[in-house]
Parts: structure tokens; C-alpha cells; sequence
């Protein structure tokens, strides 16, 4: 039976969601063997075990080592994306991170060496699709808890959930359009936000719930929120197109009804009017496709049934895992030749050492620098 492990650089949403949940399930259904870890705590042991390797939107010299030297020893190498890494648009958190030259070296250098590319972005495939011998779409699931109780009386609640890089566009598409709904409503409605925090947190003195770091604490908290309906803007731009629709996929598992701005890739899976409404990107639309909402009691309750029953049909771990199986059809009966690989552990020791030094550089710590330098040479040199 096939080994599959996949690693990535912590246990992010994109690793549970473009990967781990489907294969955790095809693992238990005996299908597969599977094993999940970070990068930086892979061993001889286990790199031995294993017949195909997942990387996660890797971009360390760490990730690059274990590739070539995985590679080396005959494992099949699957590289899963989900976001256009090398083209991060600057006003975006972490676009200082992923624009240096260094990160940029990392994640070409791991698809090239990496046969399969995995992603749920039918645009990703299409733009570096030819760097990989083969492609395969992955679909997310919802790991909603479904089935939110409404409550019958208050104010209708209406709120974001997203990453702190999405607090620019919030504010560029939204200010304007919930600063009007606030004036107009005032206490019949409520607007929060859960992770990204805008300027208009402060401006209007709206509720802002801080990011989690554990994905599953994140899950109990949207669960908490109750919210009738959940805002999804998204700038018309080549980065932004190249994204999945994962808020759609996360409201409608909560029976949220969503407001989706009209671009890719929302405009892919977003049928108006049924399992949510789209509207173009100005003051104006966005205003009057939440006052509808608000307004509508039944269309809001019709759509909110609608998206769960879409969640249960079609994006389930049970689902989207199948689906997985069918679109990498062969790879999952792959097994190598169990080429023993060696030294992984001291590759991990390097690169700790390089990482503690850069921190001992940047804060001038010298002391430390002499010890690590010392360990560094007795090690590799």
C-alpha cells in the first residue's frame, strides 16, 4: 500500500484543506497510508517510510534540501499551492516575506523539482502547470460544524472572517458601503471581525475577534459568531483570481449567506440569487445587495438552507477526498524503492544553526553567535 506523507511548514489551514483531510480520511478508509508532520521535524525514519511526499506551499532551504535529497532517492514529489506565492501584491502583509529575492529562489526551485503540481486553483495549474510533468486539482472541504441555530430575535449579524492580509481590500471595497448601512440600521444590525481587522474596526466602533492560530479553535469560534450573513470582497486582480473560493465554501458549511464580490473565482461556483448573491465592487452594490439581505428575512433563510444543503452534497471530507483519489489516480498506488536517506537530521541541525545565527545578527547577540558557529563547524565543516 502506498505511504503518503505530507509536510509543510506548520499546520496551517492550506495543509488541512488543500491535503490532509482528504488523505487523512482515504488513510482511514484503508485506502492509503498516511502520515502528516512539519518540515522541520521530518527524520531518517520517516522520510524512509514514505512513497509520496507533499509539500506544502514550501519556501525554506530546509524544504528545497529534503526535496533534492528526497528526489534523489526515488520518492514521487507532489507540490501543493494555493495562493500565486511569487507574485504577492505589496500592499499585502506578507508581501515583504514572499518578494524577497531569497523566498522567491525557494518556491522555483522546489516546483522544479517536485513532479506533480496539487491545487485548488484551476488558474494556478493553467499559470505553472509546465513546470511540473503532471497537474491535479484538489477540492477544499467545509469542516463546518452545519446546522447553526438562528436566533429569532435582534439584530441581523453580519461579519468577515479572513487573515490579517485581507484588511487593505476590506477597506478599499467596504468602508464606504457599511458606513452607510450603520447610519441607516444603526441597531439592526451588528458588523464584526474575525481575524482581519480594517480601519473601520476603530472608525465605527465595530467588534474585531483576533485571529487563532489553531485551526480548530477557529472552527468553534465561527460557530459561536452566529452570523446571518458573511461579507466576501475581493479585489479584480491577476493575484486574486488565482485564489480559491474558500470563504464560499467555509460560509456555506455554517449556512452563512454570503455577499461575493462578482470576479474570479467566486464567479465560478456562486449561482445568484441561490447560494448567494454577487455584486460588483462599488459603494453602491455592495449597499444594496446586504440592504436585500436584510430586508428579506425568507430569501436570507432560503439561501442559508440552500448552502447547506450544497455543503453536505458537495464538499465533504468524504467527497473531496474521492475526488482527490480520481484526480491523482496512479500516484496513490506508487510505491518506491525504499532507498534508504540519510542525514536528514543533520540537515535540520544546519539549517537551525543558519536560522539562530541570522537572529543573533539581527539583535547582535555575539555570544551566541561564537557557540553557534562553534556546533556549526564541529557538525559540518
Amino acid at each position: 500500500m502506498t505511504h503518503v506523507l505530507l509536510l509543510c511548514p506548520a499546520r496551517i489551514p492550506s495543509a488541512i484543506l488543500c491535503g490532509h483531510a482528504q488523505f487523512e480520511w482515504l488513510g482511514e478508509k484503508g485506502l492509503i497510508e498516511y502520515r502528516w508532520n512539519t518540515s522541520g521535524r521530518v527524520t531518517d525514519k520517516l522520510a524512509f517510510w514514505a512513497d509520496v511526499v507533499i509539500f506544502v506551499r514550501s519556501d525554506s532551504d530546509l524544504e528545497v534540501s529534503l526535496a533534492k535529497k528526497l528526489k534523489s532517492a526515488g520518492r514521487y514529489l507532489i507540490y501543493a499551492l494555493d495562493d500565486d506565492l511569487l507574485n504577492v501584491p505589496e500592499y499585502i502583509n506578507s508581501a515583504e516575506f514572499y518578494n524577497c529575492l531569497k523566498t522567491q529562489k525557494n518556491i522555483r526551485e522546489a516546483m522544479e523539482i517536485c513532479d506533480c503540481l496539487l491545487s485548488p486553483s484551476v488558474r494556478l495549474l493553467e499559470k505553472y502547470g509546465a513546470l511540473f510533468s503532471r497537474t491535479a486539482w484538489v477540492e477544499e472541504p467545509s469542516l463546518a460544524q452545519r446546522g447553526i441555530k438562528r436566533a429569532s430575535n435582534g439584530p441581523v449579524r453580519i461579519g468577515f472572517a479572513g487573515s490579517v492580509d485581507r484588511s487593505w481590500d476590506i477597506d478599499e471595497l467596504l468602508t464606504g458601503a457599511i458606513g452607510k448601512l450603520l447610519q441607516n440600521y444603526g441597531d439592526r444590525i451588528s458588523v464584526e471581525f474575525f481575524g482581519a481587522r480594517p480601519t473601520m474596526v476603530d472608525q465605527y466602533g465595530l467588534k474585531h475577534i483576533p485571529y487563532c492560530d489553531s485551526y480548530e479553535e477557529y472552527l468553534r469560534t465561527m460557530k459561536s459568531l452566529d452570523w446571518e450573513i458573511g461579507l466576501a470582497p475581493m479585489p479584480d486582480t491577476e493575484f486574486h483570481a488565482c485564489k480559491h473560493y474558500n470563504k464560499f465554501v467555509e460560509y456555506i458549511g455554517y449556512g452563512v449567506v454570503g455577499v461575493y464580490s462578482d470576479v474570479e473565482p467566486y464567479k465560478r461556483v456562486v449561482r445568484n440569487g441561490e447560494n448567494g448573491l454577487l455584486c460588483g465592487n462599488t459603494k453602491e452594490e455592495w449597499y444594496a445587495a446586504l440592504v436585500r439581505l436584510i430586508e428579506d428575512q425568507n430569501l436570507r433563510e432560503t439561501i442559508s438552507a440552500n448552502c447547506l444543503a450544497e455543503a453536505r452534497e458537495r464538499f465533504t471530507v468524504e467527497a473531496t477526498a474521492l475526488e482527490l483519489r480520481e484526480a491523482l489516480g496512479d500516484i496513490l498506488s506508487f510505491e518506491s524503492e525504499r532507498i534508504v536517506i540519510q542525514g536528514i537530521m543533520r540537515l535540520r541541525i544546519y539549517y537551525w544553526c543558519q536560522w539562530i545565527l541570522s537572529q543573533c545578527s539581527k539583535y547582535r547577540l555575539k555570544a551566541p553567535i561564537v557557540m553557534i558557529k562553534k556546533l556549526k563547524a564541529k557538525l559540518f565543516d
